[in-house]
């Protein structure tokens, strides 16, 4: 009997030792009970250039930047005449940079939308020219 309380009291010493081991310490000695402390700001040694505005007049209803970050030409309409604006500052970037349709199509990077608080209703944003065919 007294074999068998022994016997009896081991198996549940071991259920027990197997419970605490699995819920209890499972990774005990391999991850480490660290508190996160703040990383050091990693500052970049590199500074990018400036965006470049190409459209300065603020008379006009739109601006055109280029961001040599993303080697691409911004056009903002700042109108609610969205098409009409639109076709107007794509022809004046032209003909700042003395390039026909064509090239510009293939030549460059275009981002051209209007921000919210000027138009509501346009909500899209084109990475092409308007006479560009894709």
């Amino acid at each position: 009997m007294k074999k068998k309380n022994l016997i009896i009291g081991g198996i549940i010493l071991l259920i027990i030792l197997a419970i605490y081991g699995v819920t209890g310490k499972k990774n005990a000695g391999l991850v480490p009970n660290v508190t996160p402390t703040p990383n050091e700001t990693i500052i970049p040694k590199t500074t990018f250039p400036p965006q470049k505005n190409i459209v300065e007049d603020t008379q006009k209803d739109y601006s055109i930047v280029y961001d040599p970050n993303y080697e691409m030409y911004i056009i903002s309409v700042l109108n609610t005449s969205f098409d009409k604006i639109r076709l107007l500052a794509e022809q004046d970037l032209l003909k700042k940079l003395n390039l026909s349709q064509e090239n510009a199509c293939t030549q460059l990077k275009v981002s051209i939308g209007s921000p919210y608080y000027v138009n509501p209703g346009q909500k899209e944003t084109y990475d092409t020219f308007s006479f560009c065919s894709n």
